[in-house]
């Protein structure tokens, strides 16, 4: 996980890391064979209204963070969504819609992935907790 925390920082560079608030999100619970990964990173700048999402998937499909969407960010929670294409090592293709709701209440996360459009059909999610850098 040391590499991917240092990926993430080399990715995002120092300058984007000081304007933003980065969610690194552990997850804690979640099903065996699923696409949720154990660990979740957000780089969200509320000034520009910019979310940056990198994860173990992202890594394996891309190796680099990736754009999302900040879906909602109010008093109680903020959710980010962002979109995977991904091919296994079968050459089977597969399109990801994912969701991460952060709760401010108590630092919670709940991560939810929808796959469809692709050879796979399911959906998958996971609960944790999240620290703010």
């Amino acid at each position: 996980m040391k590499k991917l925390t240092l990926l993430l920082a080399f990715a995002l560079g120092s300058g984007a890391a000081q304007a933003a608030t980065i969610f690194d999100c552990k997850i804690t619970s979640r099903p065996a064979g699923g696409y949720v990964t154990d660990r979740y990173f957000f780089e969200y700048d509320t000034n520009a209204g910019t979310v940056l999402v990198f994860d173990g998937l992202i890594k394996q499909a891309l190796g680099r963070p990736i754009s999302g969407t900040v879906s909602l960010d109010n008093g109680a929670q903020t959710a980010f969504s962002w979109p995977v294409l991904y091919t296994n090592t079968s050459g089977q293709h597969a399109k990801f819609a994912f969701r991460g709701t952060y709760f401010k209440a108590d630092h919670t996360v709940l991560v939810t992935a929808v796959v469809g459009g692709g050879e796979y059909r399911g959906s998958w999610e996971g609960r944790g907790t999240c620290s703010l850098k």
